[in-house]
């Protein structure tokens, strides 16, 4: 098995925030719904829920293999279902990450005040941490 030390790891990690404020503007959270595709296939029959606006910058600097990015826009959502997953991606729409979503009180990656979501209700981001083992 691959191991990587926790100073490579932040290093990963940080190519995510690199990645997201990559763009000529502020990177985007795109939630869907199910099923997920795998890691940057394109987008099919699942549902666009909520396009939310990433901060400038996205993210702080990773430690101790864990990054967590700065607040996300609240936005109101424009389709209806349940979130299942969501993308990020740079303001020029250039993939950097796909994620599971769950609720406030999940054990989820992005966690979203609701994961059932109605067009016109507002999303709201509380939390996205990515953690990786070594």
């Amino acid at each position: 098995m691959l191991s990587f030390s926790t100073t490579i790891l932040n290093n990963m990690l940080n190519t995510v925030v690199a990645g997201i404020d990559s763009g000529s503007s502020v990177g985007k959270l795109l939630i869907y719904s199910g099923p997920k595709p795998r890691p940057g296939e394109a987008v099919t029959t699942q549902i666009l829920l909520a396009e939310l606006d990433f901060s400038d910058p996205s993210g702080v600097a990773a430690a101790d293999a864990s990054l967590t990015f700065n607040a996300v826009v609240p936005s109101q959502a424009v389709g209806e279902g349940q979130a299942v997953w969501c993308r990020g991606v740079n303001s020029s729409d250039v993939y950097v990450f796909d994620a599971g979503i769950g609720a406030a009180d999940s054990n989820s990656d992005v966690r979203i005040n609701d994961t059932a979501i109605l067009i016109g209700n507002p999303v709201v981001v509380s939390t996205i941490n990515i953690k990786v083992s070594a």
